[in-house]
Order: C-alpha cells, then sequence, then structure tokens
C-alpha cells in the first residue's frame, strides 16, 4: 500500500480557496476547519483513487477529522498512519 503525500494544512487552504472561491461559494468552503479536514482524509488515505469509489474504499468518521493535531501529521510512516486510522 502506498500512502499519497500528506499536504500541510495551509496547503490544503490555498487549494479549496482556488476551488471555491469566496465569491461563488458559501465561505465554509474554503476554511482553516474545512482544510484540516481534507489534510486528515489524505493522511488516512480516505480518498478515491483515479478510477473511482472501490469496495475497499476507506471511510473517515468526523471524529477522526477532529481529534487529529498538527503533531500527527508530522508522523508520517505507514503503520502510524494505518493505526491512527483505526483507532479513531
Amino acid at each position: 500500500m502506498t500512502f499519497r503525500p500528506v499536504p500541510s494544512r495551509s496547503d490544503c487552504l490555498t487549494t479549496l480557496k482556488l476551488v471555491f472561491p469566496r465569491v461563488a461559494f458559501d465561505p465554509v468552503l474554503a476554511s482553516p476547519l474545512s482544510a484540516a479536514a481534507v489534510a486528515v482524509m489524505i493522511y488516512v488515505d480516505a480518498v478515491s483513487s483515479d478510477e473511482g469509489p472501490t469496495d475497499e474504499a476507506i471511510w473517515a468518521r468526523p471524529l477522526t477529522c477532529l481529534w487529529r493535531s498538527d503533531e500527527v501529521l508530522v508522523c508520517d510512516q505507514h503503520e502510524q498512519r494505518i493505526a491512527w486510522r483505526a483507532a479513531r
């Protein structure tokens, strides 16, 4: 299993602001909390592949996103990421 590189929260926020500009979308879509949720979903690999969703899709519970801190984000070893996904 190969995990995607984890972007920083600020990188996620920058991307969200490009995808969801405030002029056209609700500002909550490109907020710091949204950016944190995106970073966590990438961290636990809860994203679809380029081919689309499969039966083996990983789901992230809301608490998975809320409990993750920046200290967890730097733990980038595969085993740690799998353990975080399973524990939350």
